[in-house]
């Protein structure tokens, strides 16, 4: 009974919160991405982990750091990781999971990221030597164009294409076939096209232009956007919100609202401020925003900002469910007025699809915390979503065994 209560008081704070921080790793790793895939692959400060489905798992070559993964259609059983800190070893390697090998495809000495280019079907991966660029992941040809350049981050949207380097920012109308000089000078480290077309960089460090910048013309020009120092990534989500990340404490993550340039801090429950990367998981169907920090992978959900008021709100009681927490069954409730679908699904943490439920009449359904075969599910915590609806109406709820 003791051990319940204390359970309680440490989770029942967290479901008042208008936005709620969830691990998705063992704490105390260096994190600098995640891919998902066939599996949820870490990328750490010295290798890669995974979920067996049983327990964690390690992997390293030789301890070097890995910055970036993603998986290659061509080899399901394997993801392409790019990593290395500056030795003989570095490049771009073939990681295959049953057999925790790593496979070398290209020496690339220090590579800093690899992301794939849906536009022109092919993965770009850029080091300190240059851009480079595969068809299938498993085979790389140089990019001419950045010959010796030393390649910081990609941007890709349709045919708009930039690549910042160590001093410059190059961009691409055309899908990569030509490339121009930006006419800032300005050193960027992330960079993200938002839904818009907007584009927004990272200029880190403690430089008098340390900050986050942008540019509405695909990277020809580009205008700062506020002043700061210390800052490491910028992401934006499928609602057009912008996320930005600092690498020192105590500035952790706030989304910044262009209409007033206002920061709104979203550190509460977030335990380590040490920001090395902002993602998203999109395996889970709701909005979200991943952190990769000094102390593991976390993931926030549960957030929105009134377009009015431009302040944290609390999403719409429209879906609930009582009790929460629960441990047998709980009772998830809906106003099914004017909807078009009753269908609840329940998801697991890591996006997986683990029941699917009816609503009745009344718009009630119980949860006996079982899977479709009716086999019980673990305590943890799962999303629940009404189908159909927007994403502002996916809510969560803790299972306790």
């Amino acid at each position: 009974m003791k051990k319940t209560i204390l359970i309680l008081f440490l989770i029942l704070p967290l479901l008042l919160n208008a936005y709620l921080w969830e691990s998705m790793s063992p704490s105390g790793i260096t994190a600098y991405n995640v891919c998902y895939g066939s599996m949820e692959l870490i990328c750490i400060d010295t290798g890669v982990m995974f979920f067996d489905g049983e327990e964690w798992v390690e992997c390293s070559y030789g301890n070097l750091p890995v910055w970036g993964a993603i998986p290659t259609p061509d080899y399901p059983e394997g993801m392409i990781v790019v990593m290395g800190d500056g030795s003989d070893s570095d490049g771009i390697y073939l990681f295959t999971c049953s057999t925790q090998e790593f496979l070398n495809l290209y020496w690339l000495m220090n590579p800093r990221f690899i992301q794939y280019y849906q536009t022109g079907e092919c993965i770009y991966a850029g080091g300190e030597e240059g851009l480079l660029c595969s068809s299938d992941g498993l085979t790389w040809e140089p990019v001419s164009f950045f010959e010796g350049m030393d390649c910081y981050a990609i941007a890709c949207r349709n045919e708009n294409l930039v690549v910042t380097t160590g001093t410059d920012t190059y961009y691409s109308q055309d899908g990569g076939l030509n490339w121009e000089q930006s006419e800032a000078y300005i050193f960027l480290s992330d960079v993200i096209f938002d839904q818009n077309g907007t584009l927004y960089g990272i200029y880190p460090d403690g430089s008098y232009s340390s900050g986050l910048w942008s540019s509405d013309n695909g990277g020809q020009t580009w205008g700062v956007e506020f002043w700061d120092t210390d800052m490491s990534s910028v992401w934006v989500d499928l609602e057009n919100n912008i996320f930005v990340g600092w690498k020192e404490d105590p500035q952790g993550i706030a989304m910044y609202i262009p209409d007033n340039r206002e920061l709104i801090y979203y550190n509460e429950g977030l335990p380590d401020f040490t920001i090395n990367n902002i993602i998203y998981n999109p395996l889970i169907n709701c909005n979200n925003i991943v952190a990769c920090t000094n102390d593991g992978v976390y993931i926030l959900t549960g957030y929105t900002v009134s377009s009015d008021k431009k302040q944290i709100l609390a999403m719409e009681l429209i879906l609930y469910n009582q009790p929460n927490p629960f441990s047998s069954s709980t009772r998830i409730r809906c106003d099914v007025s004017g909807l078009s679908s009753r269908t609840i699904e329940i998801y697991n943490i890591k996006g997986q699809l683990i029941r699917s439920l009816l609503l009745d009449e009344r718009g009630e359904v119980f949860w006996n915390g079982s899977d479709e075969q009716d086999i019980k599910v673990p305590t943890g915590i799962y999303l629940y979503k009404l189908h159909g609806k927007k994403a502002s109406d996916t809510k969560k709820m803790i299972l306790m065994r």
